[in-house]
């Protein structure tokens, strides 16, 4: 089996079909999207799950703050804290007064998927401050990983009545989260993420919106003065006009040429830039994982499509740095990570995303970024060739296509007069080969997000294999767990 893993990912791309980048005329202009067209401007649908548009699913009503608790919620979050303490045989609080050095020690084992000493950790801290805002976001992660089976073997909690018993935890502890931390996003993602696995997908909508009005506030008051240029690529990157290439060298020496094919959002490929051997490591790790399957997408036309994708996340360099993929992450993220100025948190690094596409498999258009998930930088890599489809041709050949990507920075983003998009004619359009990266950016010089980021993964003719590379910007100088890949992600970690 490995061997054969091996073999699809050494493949060469002598042959490759062109990049194309086709910018809509400066004149074209988009009719307003309609609901049925929503995703077009508000589809987050790899960082939000099965929901998809929390502006259609839960309407234009304020979001709700989550600023009070029910007294319910709180007797049970608290009574299942005491059932845990009791079900583990933790002795007395010691005299330790703070629960800090605990939920410190229990963050870096959620970390490195240590769940039962997290867990242990987590209930002693909340045994010595109920308010302990950290530990109750850390419990809630924890338990959402567990009935994802992503931090320990846990047959009682693969699914049925264990498993509702989890995420029904999860869920208060979630609230209560998100209620003792009042301007921070990310219990509310958490709440969507939990809301989401149970069914629930308007209430999870709703507690999106709602991490996403927190994110919006504080992501302006972080991103206010901060110097031209901090959100977008560092150089030689940045000087690189549309159509321009210039030959670079990872850390290793490994030579490599960045050729740019956007600017706005800045767009990127990197040529040749993984190794033969890393590929190989990924696809084999990522088989082990196991893969796991992605939800069918809700109806829609052509664009707005989800079938045949399975997903695994990868250790991050920062809990497996001996890991055959870490210096390719570290080595993409010291090229393309944004000049920050005082913007804290820079450069986390998040788990690595690796998808199989099914012949026929595709991902719909949507974003890699909010405020509530700030993810600076997209960087795809492609684990292996994909043919173009003789029959179909542009467009359905597994590409990654930016459909309102543009060749000039002042030029309006792309599409035509009724609204409909095409493969090949709008926007950039990047078939898959072996070795290349994909990079794009996902907030604009002012800090906002950048709606000509909007993305697919087009219908692939033949098996597919690529690894995302999310570089997150956190929104706040606090370090240990911040939020995990909402959707289908583990942690971030810094």
């Amino acid at each position: 089996m490995a061997a054969a893993v091996a073999a699809l990912c050494l493949a060469t791309a002598a042959a490759a079909p062109p990049r194309i980048l086709r910018p809509a005329p400066p004149s074209a202009r988009r009719a307003a999207p309609s609901a049925r067209e929503s995703w077009q401007e508000h589809d987050s649908s790899t960082v939000y799950g099965r929901a998809r548009s929390a502006s259609r699913d839960a309407g234009e009503s304020a979001a709700d703050d989550y600023s009070t608790l029910d007294v319910h919620v709180s007797a049970r979050a608290a009574a299942a804290v005491s059932s845990r303490r009791a079900a583990l045989a933790l002795a007395p609080p010691a005299s330790e007064p703070s629960a800090a050095p605990l939920v410190a020690r229990a963050e870096a084992a959620l970390s490195a998927r240590r769940g039962a000493e997290a867990e242990r950790l987590f209930v002693d801290a909340l045994a010595r401050d109920r308010r302990c805002a950290a530990a109750w976001y850390g419990l809630a992660a924890l338990l959402h990983e567990h009935q994802h089976g992503g931090l320990r073997d846990d047959a009682a909690a693969s699914g049925g009545a264990a498993r509702e018993r989890l995420l029904a935890e999860a869920t208060d502890f979630a609230l209560v989260a998100a209620r003792l931390e009042p301007a921070e996003p990310r219990a509310l993602a958490l709440l969507g993420d939990v809301l989401n696995d149970r069914g629930e997908h308007r209430e999870a909508c709703r507690a999106w919106r709602a991490a996403e009005e927190r994110g919006r506030a504080r992501w302006r008051a972080i991103a206010a003065g901060q110097p031209a240029g901090a959100f977008g690529p560092r150089a030689p990157l940045r000087a690189l006009r549309v159509g321009e290439s210039v030959a670079l060298r990872r850390a290793s020496g490994r030579p490599f040429v960045a050729c740019r094919l956007a600017a706005r959002p800045p767009v990127y490929v990197l040529e040749g830039f993984s190794t033969e051997e890393e590929r190989a490591a990924i696809v084999e790790a990522a088989e082990a994982a196991p893969l796991r399957a992605v939800p069918l997408s809700e109806g829609g036309d052509d664009h707005d499509d989800r079938r045949g994708c399975e997903v695994a996340w990868l250790s991050s360099p920062c809990t497996s740095p001996a890991s055959a993929w870490a210096s390719l992450m570290l080595d993409a993220a010291d090229v393309v990570l944004p000049r920050c100025g005082a913007l804290p948190g820079a450069a986390e690094a998040e788990d690595l995303h690796v998808v199989r596409y099914a012949p026929g498999g595709s991902y719909g258009l949507h974003l890699d970024a909010t405020f509530a998930v700030p993810r600076a930088v997209t960087v795809l890599h492609y684990l292996n060739d994909v043919p173009p489809d003789p029959e179909r041709g542009e467009g359905f050949g597994g590409e990654t296509w930016l459909p309102h990507a543009v060749a000039s920075q002042s030029a309006e983003t792309g599409g035509a007069d009724n609204g409909r998009l095409t493969p090949g004619c709008d926007g950039v359009l990047v078939p898959p080969r072996a070795g290349d990266a994909l990079v794009f950016f996902s907030f604009n010089e002012h800090g906002e997000v950048e709606p000509a980021s909007l993305h697919a993964g087009r219908p692939a003719s033949a098996l597919k294999l690529v690894a995302n590379q999310w570089i997150r910007l956190e929104l706040s100088d606090r370090r240990g767990l911040v939020p995990r890949g909402p959707g289908f992600g583990p942690r971030v970690v810094s």
